[in-house]
């Protein structure tokens, strides 16, 4: 009796710790690179995480603008905007092995469905398709939309209720860019600046195209 109670004090611990492992079912997380996300725009973006099971769960985020990157001289609309995701993850190491204590590390995949819009006046430099000794500059407001679905490969690590979550994804958006007040027109004029970044803020990028999106969330468990 006496070696049996034992067993049973020396158990309960470790039940106990199970226990408090599987009733942390959220997470709720800031994703610091979006802070500088300059291939877009920054935004403060927070998420929430709701384990499902121990190896599925649905991650949320929402994220605002509160500050712009742009410094043109005519400001033509504010610079205003907000990211939306919501992504369904698998934890393939707990779904493989049937684990439901969490490791420190954990590999995971996702599919996120995305919504971003985004308001802000843009610049561009340009100059006369038959005259390359004139340069020009363009001020106008662009307003942009972009839609569409990431498949996501993650990383969480934790150390107690703190969580660390670097990832990365590639996917599809579908873009629709609208211009007011400018004077750009790329049937009789060429762009004279940096040729991968200017064309995104024009109507004529808008379709569809490939995306590619990194972040490193660092959050909470409760």
């Amino acid at each position: 009796m006496k070696k049996t109670l034992i067993i049973l004090l020396l158990s309960l611990p470790t039940c106990l710790y199970a226990q408090e492992a599987d009733d942390r079912k959220w997470a709720l997380k800031l994703n610091a690179a979006k802070l500088i996300d300059f291939l877009s725009f920054p935004t403060i973006q927070v998420s929430a995480e709701r384990k499902i099971n121990p190896w599925v769960s649905i991650n949320a985020d929402l994220g605002l603008q509160i500050y712009g990157i742009d410094k043109p001289d005519t400001v033509f609309v504010k610079s205003k905007g907000f990211k939306a995701n919501i992504e369904g993850r698998v934890y393939l190491p707990k779904l493989i092995k049937r684990r439901t204590i969490a490791k420190r590390e954990e590999i995971y995949v996702g599919l996120q469905f995305f919504y971003n819009q985004n308001q802000a006046t843009k610049s561009i430099s340009y100059y006369p398709v038959n005259d390359r000794t004139k340069r020009y500059i363009d001020n106008f407001g662009a307003k942009i939309i972009a839609k569409g679905v990431n498949f996501i490969f993650g990383f969480q690590a934790s150390k107690g209720r703190l969580v660390l979550e670097p990832y990365a994804g590639l996917g599809l958006t579908i873009r629709n860019v609208k211009n007011n007040n400018i004077e750009y027109d790329e049937t009789k004029h060429k762009l004279d600046g940096n040729p991968y970044f200017e064309p995104f803020s024009l109507e004529e990028s808008s379709g569809t195209s490939t995306n590619v999106t990194i972040g490193f969330r660092i959050g909470y468990r409760f």
